[in-house]
């Protein structure tokens, strides 16, 4: 649970990092802390976000294998508790019949 709520806190912090740091770099009309791909200059802004993307992605793919897991567990259970009343011994009414 902890680790599904870090995720999330993490992108939450690469996403106002790297909208900072773009909107900086749009104010000056050119990045200010970059680094260059092919010779041109590409803002370590794009990088937090992309990193901001990943948390989230990573969140979703816990999220969603946690709620597949709890689903095929109550599917199992379901399944096993029909096969036991299934196979129980059928019950013999009791005899209330005064002596």
């Amino acid at each position: 649970m902890f680790l599904r709520a870090f995720n999330l806190i993490l992108a939450a912090v690469w996403m106002v990092l790297g909208l900072a740091l773009l909107a900086n770099d749009w104010r000056r009309g050119a990045p200010t802390i970059y680094f260059p791909v092919g010779g041109t200059p590409v803002s370590l802004g794009w990088l937090a976000l992309f990193l901001a993307g990943y948390n989230v992605l990573r969140w979703w793919s816990m999220s969603w294998s946690l709620a597949s897991r709890r689903v095929q567990e109550s599917t199992e259970t379901s399944r096993r508790r029909q096969h036991h009343t299934e196979h129980a011994a059928p019950h013999k009414p009791e005899d209330h019949r005064e002596p």
